[in-house]
């Protein structure tokens, strides 16, 4: 019972209100009084009292009619009452519950009993709120969007709702024993980034999500996963929530794509349409071949006509599709990307090395748009984090059983263990102090680790062991096409 409960106490006589008051002084009770029925309803609706000791026999209106008043509104009609009556007989009694009471005091008091049947009254009342708040909650819980789980110490699931069954494949009967957290969710999902997982279920600073990867029928699924620890009650517990990010996932890597692709695929042409037009401009003597000139600037505005109608292309093909673009490329396309990519930016000096024998015949499930968006913000990540700005690239393919390794290694900066543990968190930049005066916007390696986790890869960041600088290590599965040497079979 809280100390503060509101008793509201109903009587005519002044005698009456005093007795009580007398009796109850000493508990910690909040009194108010009222002397006659319309009275007692309005401080029913100002005060809400948590119990109503009201006198049965009062002039005008009596403790029945208010009882029954308070009990056809719907907002007080869960308010306890105690009749207070020096009537003692049978009729009184039925007439009183047929009115709406809880129970019975007969005059004259005796002290002991009505504290018990006072306090009686307020512990059942508290209950009965609580398992009233309980049941709404559950309710609201069990049809939310989101998925909530309540974990033991131990990881066991002790209670999961409707979405957090259906998204982790749990028995939607309640009385079907549950697996633990960790296991339930990595028979559905990948749990990434896999460092923020080291510790689970500890309330971590970081991201954590659960990604399921796209296959010929679905597209690629995330959840972002929530805990919050209850240490009240001796042993932890966790309350964990689940929510569908999907489409946030999607809309930034939609962004991120278009930021990247405007960035080198509009660079090279306008710099060279716009660097003849200006000759042409400036060349009052006719120093220079205007013929020559003109067929220059009209193959770098065809070149770039065709670039942007490419880009919107593709925000059209993505924007139908929910923002998630499918496609397969060969290992002889990421070279030949890589090699193209190395003409653009002069300022890198690229080493390619591949050990996969016949590259055209294995693909990788990602398009070579994508791989492009990749590889050009590995690269610009290279020139933002070397001190001259024109670092060593080397880019390596290799073979792991089904898997394909690109490793893209540079002579660059090397990064803290805070940090190498933080760069696939969306929006974070690698410099010691947050300025925001590195350029781009932060999603670059997010966005790539979404990309590669989206088709069941995995993403590493380590710094080199023989030198200055920073390795990215992607890990994407590998298929031999049709009419291909099986990938088991390939020699190294």
């Amino acid at each position: 019972m809280s100390p503060n409960s509101i008793v509201l106490v109903v009587d005519d006589e002044p005698i009456g209100l005093e007795v009580v008051k007398a009796l109850l002084y000493d508990s910690a009770y909040d009194l108010h009084f009222a002397s006659n029925g319309r009275e007692a309803l309005a401080k029913t609706e100002s005060l809400r009292p948590d119990l109503i000791l009201l006198d049965v026999l009062m002039p005008g209106m009596s403790g029945y009619d208010v009882c029954r008043t308070i009990r056809g509104t719907p907002h007080l009609a869960d308010i306890p009452i105690i009749l207070l009556t020096a009537l003692n007989d049978r009729d009184a009694k039925i007439r009183g519950i047929q009115s709406g009471a809880d129970d019975f005091i007969s005059k004259p008091f005796d002290r002991l009993e009505l504290s018990v049947r006072v306090r009686t009254i307020l512990r059942l009342n508290r209950y009965r709120r609580i398992n009233l708040e309980r049941a709404r909650f559950e309710w609201v819980v069990a049809s939310a969007e989101d998925g909530y789980l309540l974990l033991n110490s131990a990881d066991q699931i002790t209670y999961a709702n409707t979405a957090a069954r259906r998204w982790l494949d749990l028995p939607m009967d309640e009385n079907a024993p549950l697996d633990n957290f960790l296991t339930a969710a990595q028979k559905c999902f990948q749990c990434q980034p896999e460092a923020a997982w080291a510790d689970w279920p500890t309330v971590a600073a970081g991201t954590r999500q659960l990604v399921r990867a796209q296959n010929e029928s679905a597209d690629s699924f995330w959840l972002s996963v929530d805990v919050t620890a209850d240490e009240s009650g001796g042993d932890n517990s966790y309350l964990v929530r689940l929510s569908d990010m999907t489409q946030e996932i999607n809309q930034r890597k939609l962004q991120w794509s278009f930021h990247s692709q405007i960035q080198h695929k509009f660079r090279h042409p306008l710099t060279a349409l716009t660097g003849h037009l200006e000759l042409l401009h400036d060349d009052a003597e006719g120093q220079f071949d205007h013929p020559q000139l003109i067929e220059n600037a009209y193959r770098a505005s065809t070149h770039l006509s065709r670039e942007i109608l490419a880009v919107l292309d593709y925000l059209t093909r993505t924007s139908d599709n929910g923002g998630e673009e499918k496609g397969s490329c060969t290992i002889e396309d990421l070279i030949d990307i890589a090699e193209r990519l190395e003409a653009q930016l002069p300022q890198i000096y690229l080493r390619l090395r591949s050990t996969i024998h016949n590259p055209r015949d294995y693909e990788i499930p990602i398009s070579c748009r994508q791989f492009e968006t990749i590889l050009w913000e590995l690269f610009e990540n290279a020139i933002k984090f070397h001190s001259e700005n024109s670092p060593a690239v080397s880019v390596i393919f290799e073979r792991q059983h089904d898997m394909l390794q690109m490793r893209v290694e540079d002579n660059g900066h090397t990064l803290a263990p805070e940090q190498l543990k933080q760069v696939w968190t969306p929006y974070y930049q690698a410099e010691r102090y947050y300025t925001g005066q590195v350029p781009g916007m932060g999603l670059g390696l997010s966005m790539i680790a979404a990309t590669v986790w989206g088709v069941g890869g995995k993403c590493a960041a380590f710094n080199r062991s023989d030198g200055q600088g920073l390795v990215i290590q992607l890990t994407l599965p590998l298929t031999a096409l049709q009419d291909a040497t099986p990938i088991y079979a390939m020699a190294d």
